[in-house]
């Protein structure tokens, strides 16, 4: 079975305990829920077969807040059945980019992708500077003198007017990774040329495979894909739950908190009296009112017995509360929506 690992350039990149299962088959809704609480995850990103989306009701019954952040369709070929093609802008060079590269790097990945929407830039608590900011991180990783790992600069009359990243760790196969074309280059066959270019070189290489990646929609790169070969093999979605059991933008709280059995109007502790303790802290004490409230009741809290209700502010406009025990065991999560400043 897959598992959530821990994702350090993530998590440092964004100020969040991210984690990954990047080849999940199914969603085991007991097992991620326990490693999020397990590991304080404040993002779980999970990928699985678009298929599986079906069974996204397994995630909704939890009330734990989650986004379809995006889809990628995967297209391959075998190498021998694709012919050697001529480049049609004759005046193109392709020259392996390394570290002294790095700076026009740069800039032309903010140009292609400073806007581009991924599975980053579609959930808001990620900072949209650090995604281009990842995504040149990533192309520079092929710049770096690694033959597997291999980034071409493309130019026209010795103007870089794009890039192509190519990977080849595994044994006869080539997957193209990313590519830019600079604004004042496109539309005039450049990208089709970087696919023939690295086409013909994987088939020199000896590889026999040749997949790609691409956002579902992405339709002018998934046409040139097709018709120079290759055709769409399967689909994968990317889920991110927004846990956010660290993340806070004000300073967290933590309240001791009992009820007591005078409090109650039955034998059963219940998510009102759950509610009246927000209710409480926010809207009474803080002058904020609370809307929205998202229970997901793990286990049930009893009367007479002291918890750790702790606050936190994962946005300026949403409020988290999670109840522990003096062992820090969770028992209750509640998302809620925030109105600060009523008169």
């Amino acid at each position: 079975m897959s598992e959530l690992v821990y994702a350090k350039q993530d998590s440092i990149r964004f100020g969040m305990r991210i984690f990954r299962m990047d080849n999940a088959q199914t969603l085991d809704v007991p097992y991620i829920l326990n490693e999020i609480l397990r590991h304080n995850i404040d993002v779980a990103i999970i990928r699985i077969p678009t298929i599986e989306l079906t069974h996204l009701d397994r995630l909704e019954k939890t009330a734990i807040p989650f986004i379809i952040a995006d889809s990628l369709v995967y297209y391959e070929a075998e190498l021998s059945k694709i012919p050697y093609k001529e480049l049609q802008n004759k005046d193109l060079t392709f020259e392996i980019a390394g570290l002294d590269d790095h700076t026009v790097l740069n800039e032309i990945v903010a140009e292609c992708f400073g806007n581009y929407m991924n599975h980053y830039r579609t959930n808001s608590y990620f900072d949209k500077k650090a995604v281009t900011e990842g995504y040149q991180d990533w192309v520079r990783s092929y710049a770096e003198g690694n033959p597997k790992r291999i980034c071409w600069l493309v130019k026209q009359n010795g103007k870089v007017i794009g890039f192509t990243n190519f990977n080849f760790e595994e044994s006869g196969v080539s997957k193209g990774i990313l590519y830019g074309v600079t604004k004042e280059a496109r539309g005039k066959g450049v990208f089709r040329d970087m696919i023939r270019y690295a086409i013909n070189f994987s088939k020199d290489r000896g590889c026999e495979r040749i997949n790609a990646t691409m956002q579902l929609e992405n339709i002018p790169v998934q046409r040139v894909w097709h018709e120079e070969g290759l055709n769409m093999h399967h689909a994968i979605s990317t889920i991110h739950i927004n846990s956010l059991l660290t993340k806070s933008v004000f300073d967290p709280f933590t309240e001791k908190v009992k009820i007591s059995r005078d409090q109650m109007k039955s034998q059963k502790v219940t998510n009102r009296h759950t509610l009246e303790k927000i209710n409480y802290f926010f809207d009474f004490k803080q002058n904020m009112e609370t809307r929205n409230h998202r229970f997901i009741n793990l286990k049930p809290i009893q009367p007479e017995v002291e918890y750790d209700f702790y606050f936190s502010y994962p946005a300026a406009s949403k409020g988290m509360l999670r109840v522990m025990d003096d062992k820090k065991e969770t028992y209750i999560l509640v998302y809620f929506d925030i109105k600060h400043g009523l008169a």
